[in-house]
C-alpha cells in the first residue's frame, strides 16, 4: 500500500464542556434578615442560571410579595466579590465591591455582616449572623466551580 492510501483517522474533537445547574441552599438562622422588605430569612439559594450567578432569598413570610432575588452576576463579578467577602470575614473589616454595574459594601457588626447591595437607585441590606457567614461563602465557592468547568487531561 502506498502511502497516499494510507487511512488517516482524525481524532474527534473534544466538545466544550458544559455548565450544568447547580442550587445550594443556605440554612439561615434567626438573625438574618432583608431590607428594606424588613423579612427574616430562612435560607439563600446561591444557583448558576445561564452564566451568571444568582441569590434568592427563602422568606419566613412574604404577605407583600416581595421578589426573592437579590442578586444576579457573571461569573467573574461573583468570583471578585466572594474573594473580597472572603477577606472581610478573615480580617473582619470592611470591605468594598464595585464595578459599572455594582456598589456592594461588607461591613463587619459585633453580631454578624451587612452586605449593603446597590444597583442603579435600589439598595438591598443584607444581615448574616456570624454563625452563617461561613456556610454562604461555601456555597458561593461551589457554585462558582460549578460554573467553571474545565476539560479533564
Amino acid at each position: 500500500m502506498s502511502e497516499n492510501n494510507v487511512l488517516r483517522v482524525q481524532p474527534a474533537p473534544v466538545p466544550a464542556p458544559t455548565v450544568k445547574a447547580a442550587v445550594y441552599k443556605v440554612e439561615m438562622d434567626d438573625r438574618c434578615m432583608v431590607f428594606p422588605d424588613g423579612k427574616t430569612l430562612q435560607h439563600l439559594l446561591v444557583a448558576t442560571e445561564g452564566g451568571e450567578i444568582t441569590i434568592e432569598a427563602v422568606y419566613a413570610f412574604n404577605a407583600s410579595r416581595a421578589d426573592p432575588r437579590l442578586l444576579a452576576m457573571q461569573v467573574e463579578d461573583a468570583r471578585e466579590f466572594v474573594r473580597e467577602l472572603v477577606g472581610v470575614v478573615y480580617q473582619a473589616k470592611t470591605g468594598f465591591y464595585l464595578t459599572d454595574e455594582w456598589k456592594i459594601s461588607i461591613n463587619v457588626m459585633a453580631n454578624g455582616y451587612q452586605i449593603d447591595i446597590l444597583k442603579a437607585a435600589q439598595k438591598t441590606e443584607l444581615f448574616l449572623s456570624t454563625g452563617v457567614i461561613w456556610r454562604f461563602v461555601k456555597a458561593l465557592l461551589m457554585t462558582l466551580d460549578q460554573a467553571s468547568p474545565v476539560q479533564a487531561n
